[in-house]
């Protein structure tokens, strides 16, 4: 059992009933943080220049030299917006929540800087509870159940990875000199919640994770040849083979897809699927 996640849930439960009390200075900085997330995604919205982020360091290398070379990217669709604005606003108010409920929050929101070999980069950490670093994250019911919530979660994520939440979770902790407590996740579709830690002994995984961090920087700052991180795989449909060939799904979350597989892959609706599921195909799909 996890003492914060069950304060959280004790907090959440007795709300219907007229229990809680959430002070005016929470509720003022939760406005705060939402009139943020409007300036950041619809007013004075800048193009920056690519930058090395602890956010993003831990992503696949190929992934960060496309967006480090300045390589265009793949056109989003409009719900990607709200998507992500959403997301900056269910996230302040896990922060109002988690404060309301009386967690004993010793930071939020601070910026860190990490350094490697003269090269510093920059990072905004979420927050800081009983002296350990926690990750935010809001997550659709699939992800909640399926990459936070599996029994294995964290082994799991040792394997794949696709955003870097390890590398990111422990260089925010290794920047501010503290543990890693691990990941404080929101469901989206239904409001529950859970924390994934990770094992009480990590100091092996928090070497791993920073070992990639340090490779894909040292890639970056020295310039080295771009190489793809993945291959085509053959497509399945309920385990049987369907003869076509697809990018691996961690692909499906680039934005460099059409640059990196230029004149080979082709964005196409699965034949298979009645659901409108799009893939990226090798060659057009049977």
């Amino acid at each position: 059992m996890n003492i914060l996640l069950e304060q959280i849930k004790g907090y959440l439960s007795m709300a219907p009933l007229g229990g809680t009390t959430m002070s005016e200075e929470i509720i003022e900085e939760f406005g705060e943080a939402c009139k943020n997330a409007l300036r950041s995604h619809f007013h004075n919205k800048e193009q920056r220049e690519p930058t090395i982020r602890i956010s993003a360091i831990g992503r696949p290398t190929c992934q960060l030299q496309m967006e480090h070379a300045g390589a265009p990217k793949d056109p989003a669709g409009y719900n990607n917006t709200m998507k992500f604005f959403m997301g900056d606003l269910l996230e302040a108010a896990v922060f109002a929540i988690m404060k309301g409920a009386g967690l004993n929050i010793e930071e939020t929101q601070t910026k860190v800087q990490y350094s490697q070999d003269g090269v510093t980069v920059d990072g905004t950490l979420d927050v800081v509870i009983d002296g350990k670093v926690y990750d935010v994250k809001t997550a659709s019911k699939y992800s909640f159940q399926q990459k936070f919530g599996d029994a294995n979660a964290f082994h799991n994520m040792l394997t794949d990875d696709p955003f870097g939440y390890l590398t990111q979770g422990y260089m925010y902790a290794e920047a501010r000199g503290l543990p890693f407590g691990g990941w404080i996740v929101l469901n989206k579709d239904n409001g529950e919640w859970l924390i994934l830690e990770p094992p009480t002994v990590d100091g092996k995984y928090r070497k791993a994770a920073l070992s990639r961090a340090h490779d894909n920087i040292d890639t970056l700052v020295t310039g080295k040849a771009f190489k793809r991180c993945f291959e085509p795989v053959p497509e399945t449909w309920y385990r049987k083979p369907t003869g076509n060939t697809i990018l691996p799904i961690t692909c499906e979350w680039c934005d460099y897809v059409s640059k990196c597989w230029e004149g080979q892959a082709i964005l196409a609706d699965n034949p298979k699927s009645k659901s409108g599921n799009k893939k990226w195909y090798i060659g057009e799909p049977k």
